[in-house]
C-alpha cells in the first residue's frame, strides 16, 4: 500500500505502525493484522498480487 494522504495505521502481533503520505507499506497473505486511520483521515492506493 502506498498513503498517498493522511495517516494509515497497520496493527500487527507486534504493535502499531504508523504510515505517513509517501510511506509504504505490505502485508503478506494470512497475516493477522487490522487497518485504522487516526485523528487524520487516509487515502490509500492498494495493489494486491495473485
Amino acid at each position: 500500500m502506498l498513503v498517498l494522504e493522511g495517516e494509515f495505521i497497520l496493527e500487527l502481533e507486534d504493535g502499531k505502525h504508523t504510515f505517513k503520505a509517501g510511506d509504504t507499506c505490505s502485508v503478506s497473505a494470512g497475516t493477522t493484522h487490522a487497518e485504522h486511520t487516526g485523528n487524520i483521515s487516509a487515502r490509500i492506493l492498494a495493489g494486491l498480487i495473485h
